[in-house]
């Protein structure tokens, strides 16, 4: 499957345009969707320019991520280390966001130039409170990243 191209009149770069423009006021918002939330996390990845700043206001002073290449129980050291061993990541295609209470799961396909990871798919589940993610547990095949990070 080919990653959808990042033009104008593609509906994908639009509503992460839209996404973008409602998280912008993000302070001042009282209730914020879950699923905007999510897909503002998910979607900062594609940036070319990924300056991390950008996920604080979405990111809880709490907050902690457990997946395949690491467990980070604080905001900055999760912050850190994507800032420093990032993916060159070209796309990514939202399959579902499912949305329970102050719970998400989230499916979706992360579609990379680095010849060793042309593309994964990844599960996550997040906690939001607050209009913040709290945590983050991820779960896919990191097989083919590891060997990747382990030559950098």
């Amino acid at each position: 499957m080919k990653p959808s191209t990042n033009s104008p009149g593609n509906p994908t770069v639009n509503s992460l345009v839209n996404t973008a423009m409602a998280l912008t006021d993000f302070r001042t918002e009282t209730t914020l969707s879950i699923k905007k939330i999510v897909e503002y996390y998910i979607q900062f990845f594609k940036k070319t320019n990924r300056d991390t700043t950008d996920l604080i206001p979405v990111l809880s002073e709490k907050f902690k991520f457990s997946g395949p290449l690491g467990v980070f129980t604080s905001r900055d050291a999760f912050l850190a280390d994507i800032k420093k061993n990032a993916l060159s990541i070209t796309d990514i295609k939202i399959h579902h966001i499912l949305v329970e209470g102050q719970h998400a799961s989230a499916l979706y396909d992360v579609y990379s130039s680095d010849p060793a990871v042309k593309k994964l798919l990844l599960s996550e589940w997040f906690n939001v409170e607050n209009n913040q993610i709290v945590s983050v547990f991820s779960v896919y095949d990191a097989t083919d990243v590891k060997d990747l990070f382990s030559q950098i």
